[in-house]
């Protein structure tokens, strides 16, 4: 196992949490405790889930209307799919086909 770098389960959640507080939007005003992220930082955000093996159980998008955010309850996504690869596919299909507005952001629900 030379040069592989193995992290344990709390290092892992570690570097994906330390991600969502340096790139991520605070929800707390809309009623969510979850941190938005810009698209290009979700599509990031879900390339560390994939190289980790973390499970992606669903996707949301929440516009930025005067000064709050709300869940676009019309664009909630959640695989259909139960094998890891398809699931990341159809996440990136999903970020891909949602015409973000530039202060929208996605929230990223893990397994």
């Amino acid at each position: 196992m030379a040069g592989m770098v193995v992290l344990s389960i709390s290092g892992v959640h570690s570097e994906l949490h330390r991600f969502l507080k340096l790139r991520g939007h605070s929800l707390v005003e809309a009623g969510s405790a979850a941190l938005g992220l810009g698209g290009e930082d979700a599509r990031a955000f879900l390339g560390m889930l994939r190289a980790r093996d973390v499970p992606i159980v669903g996707m949301e998008i929440w516009r930025k209307i005067g000064h709050r955010y709300r869940l676009d309850g019309r664009e909630v996504w959640y695989p259909i799919h139960k094998e890891p690869q398809l699931v990341y596919l159809d996440a990136l299909d999903y970020l891909s086909s949602i015409k973000p507005r530039q202060d929208d952001v996605f929230t990223i629900q893990l397994g």
